[in-house]
């Protein structure tokens, strides 16, 4: 029993060159108290699978996992990280048939990382999900990948600042399934975000916790210059029911190709996106912006304006339109049938 037989001070570091197989219960279990300050750390060299239970539980202050080789999911959870300031590497591979990936819980206001250098492969499941109320940073290096649902924290009264780093240096990232983060910051660079769907949530604990998490990422890859951010061929939806203003950590953020911007919680008729998303600059000259019956883009000197548009712009739109037209041709038939009925 770990908790009976914690882990000392000093440096532990556990190995595996072999298989794992987890049929329920925990598998690997760092655990020790707080007053505990030794670096414990396992590292998979070979493979490691999860039928049911938890693979890895990383529950000791500066405790780590690294992921060499493979870890798979079938059910349950891969790596669960369960201490403020401890930190999960994936360097090679960790698919999710069923279940979660990675999972935040009890990570307090210093918070946990994970740290993304290889494939995160969730076909069922969910791929990253902060389960808690405590902070979590998702940093995303190399153009690696994460396919699969990136969940943040949902709970209700005190919901934790979850943190989608990213590596710049003309990196890519594709194909991303964000919902409920509170801020994007690049690190070093030029990082695009292709063909994804990102929801960000205001939530007024999010400059704190980016200021901490990137002095944390400073220790994972050195310090690194404010990077810039393409959004391209994707949709990013906000939900501004709180208070924040930092939900984009870039130098500049870049517009490209088609894009769609939702906006939740908006009782203004014009915002300045820039405020919005708490950046300086915006470029999007090359980007077409989905077009909705309620708002209209303009860049003026890179700030993006969005404006409602008034009563009769939207009365005059074609949607508008062809969908009071439907509904008079099925007016109209109706009548007829219920005409040919009566006389029948």
């Amino acid at each position: 029993d770990p908790e009976k037989n914690p882990l000392g001070n000093g440096k532990n570091l556990f190995i595996n060159e072999g298989n794992i197989t987890i049929n329920g219960g925990i598998g690997v279990d760092l655990y020790a108290p707080d007053k505990i300050k030794g670096e414990n750390r396992f590292e998979n060299n070979g493979t490691l699978t999860v039928n049911s239970g938890t693979g890895v539980k990383l529950g000791s202050i500066n405790g780590s996992v690294i992921n060499n080789k493979d870890i798979i999911v079938k059910g349950g959870v891969g790596v669960s990280l369960l201490k403020n300031g401890v930190s999960f590497t994936n360097n090679n591979n960790l698919t999710v048939s069923n279940g979660t990936g990675i999972q935040f819980d009890k990570t307090g206001t210093v918070g946990a990382i994970f740290v993304n250098s290889g494939n995160v492969i969730a076909t069922n499941g969910i791929a990253v999900n902060n389960i808690g109320s405590g902070n979590a940073t998702t940093y995303l290096k190399n153009g690696s990948s994460i396919i699969g649902t990136i969940q943040g924290s949902t709970t209700e009264k005190t919901p934790g600042v979850d943190i989608l780093a990213l590596e710049g240096g003309d990196k890519s990232y594709k194909d991303l399934d964000v919902k409920n983060y509170n801020a994007i910051t690049v690190r070093g660079g030029e990082a695009k975000i292709e063909d994804s769907k990102i929801e960000l949530y205001y939530n007024n604990k999010t400059e704190k916790y980016l200021t901490s998490t990137k002095n944390e990422l400073n220790k994972v890859d050195g310090k690194k210059e404010l990077g810039n951010l393409t959004v391209s061929n994707s949709s990013l939806t906000v939900d501004m029911n709180g208070d924040t203003n930092k939900l984009i950590d870039a130098g500049k953020l870049t517009f490209d190709k088609n894009i769609s911007l939702k906006f939740q919680g908006s009782e203004k008729d014009v915002y300045n996106v820039n405020e919005i998303f708490g950046i300086d600059k915006i470029e999007s000259n090359g980007a077409n912006f989905e077009k909705t019956v309620i708002w209209s883009y303009d860049n003026k000197d890179g700030n993006l304006i969005a404006r409602k548009k008034d009563y009769f712009e939207i009365l005059n739109k074609s949607q508008l339109k062809d969908f009071t037209d439907a509904f008079q041709n099925t007016t109209i038939i109706n009548k007829v049938d219920q005409n040919i009925d009566a006389k029948i």
